[in-house]
């Protein structure tokens, strides 16, 4: 007989991009369940880790290795071996499962799903669905490999007691698509802890800026297509005491600097490497206004990026482009400006808005730290999560057929 305390398997094969499985892990664990992580893939970049890795026991089944191969006939072979691989770690986890009999089943991404439906079933145990990605759209996902995703969740969401999403976007374009969900789709913010105690402020002397210059921050993935290049032309057309700061990595650091020193205000972009996630608040709250600045293409639309939570945890205005999740909620707790993305003009004007008036900025703060206390800090939001997963009833329809 099994014991009350609930036994939550999270089971998850994305596990180099995204540190939210163990935040969401963590807080199912501190709710009282008996928390395990068990994922296939190689382990976990450093990069990305973040504070809550060490906090939930996490098992890796084994993984595909990489194509490393320049001539055909080795390619080949390696992909041969890597699907072996492959096979033999799926065979591991589902052994593992099976044994482990949780009474929980979390899928964090369509091929997870595919393994915990079925499993599901034969436990029993409750499954619920909570994608990290827009896996219909996702950026770095092959042709073949959203065919799949898509043919995975036909197949098996409606099998799931609920199905969680990080932004209301996203929740809507699943509600048109499986309809049957609709009663089950859920939006968890993925936000940022309430700030208990003083943090000692470090942006600043990082990047040896006066309390006299005023600082946009955008922290995150380095990329074109983010829209970091309009920030570089708007920061020519706002005043000379306007610093533009990046905290984070990526490939487009050289386009960057190349467009500011075409401008001539190479001295006014700052890029900063990644910082540990647990000293991320104390860049954060040391600049003046955060910007995301996505332009509307890819999976943009769909984005609900968690820098915007931890812009709102650190009290900053905010300017952000008009994508469906940050328009709605920016507009909705009156954090700051909204822009057509495509549009270097209006993006200046929006940041210029916020620069010119005290006052402004710090009744954008205090609706940020309102909307922080009522209901956006990942307390609340944690604790809607362990209400979704251990309160979901079993789904009541059959699965569909591929």
């Amino acid at each position: 007989m099994r014991s009350s305390t609930p036994k939550v398997s999270y089971v998850h094969f994305n596990t180099a991009g995204s540190w939210l499985f163990a935040k969401y892990a963590f807080a199912l664990k501190s709710a009282g369940a008996e928390v395990e992580i068990a994922s296939v893939g190689p382990p976990r970049e450093q990069l990305v880790a973040g504070c809550y890795d060490q906090l939930v026991p996490t098992t890796v089944f084994g993984h595909s290795p990489s194509i490393t191969a320049a001539f055909k006939p080795m390619k080949e072979l390696q992909r041969i071996l890597g699907r072996l691989a492959r096979s033999a770690a799926l065979r591991k986890l589902k052994c593992h499962l099976t044994n482990a009999r949780p009474s929980h089943l979390i899928a964090g991404d369509p091929f997870a799903l595919a393994m915990c439906a079925p499993l599901s079933q034969r436990l029993p145990a409750r499954l619920i669905y909570i994608p990290f990605e827009f896996y219909p759209k996702h950026i770095g996902a092959s042709r073949r490999q959203t065919t799949r995703f898509g043919a995975c969740e036909r197949r098996h969401i409606d099998q799931a007691a609920a199905v969680v999403f990080l932004g209301d976007s996203i929740l809507e374009y699943y509600k048109q698509e499986y309809p049957n969900i609709a009663t089950r789709g859920q939006v968890i913010y993925s936000s940022w802890p309430l700030c208990r105690s003083q943090i000692e402020l470090r942006l600043r002397k990082a990047v040896n800026a006066g309390n006299d210059k005023k600082i946009i921050l955008y922290q995150g993935i380095i990329e074109l297509d983010r829209g970091l290049l309009n920030v570089v032309r708007a920061l020519k057309k706002l005043p000379a005491d306007t610093l533009f700061v990046t905290v984070g990595y990526g490939s487009a650091t050289g386009a960057l600097e190349q467009c500011a020193l075409e401008l001539g205000i190479r001295e006014r972009l700052l890029l900063l490497p990644p910082v540990p996630q647990a000293e991320l608040m104390s860049y954060t709250k040391d600049a003046d206004i955060g910007i995301i600045p996505l332009l509307g293409v890819k999976s943009h639309p769909y984005a609900c990026p968690g820098k915007l939570f931890e812009y709102i945890g650190a009290e900053l205005p905010l300017v952000v482009s008009d994508m469906p999740n940050l328009k709605l909620l920016v507009e909705k707790y009156g954090l700051g400006e909204v822009y057509p993305a495509d549009s270097v003009e209006h993006l200046t004007e929006a940041v210029s808005r916020l620069l010119r008036s005290d006052s402004y900025r710090k009744q954008c703060a205090g609706n940020a730290r309102k909307g922080q206390l009522e209901d956006l800090c990942w307390e609340k939001q944690s604790a809607r999560l362990c209400d979704i997963v251990f309160k979901a009833t079993p789904a009541l329809c059959a699965p569909s057929s591929a």
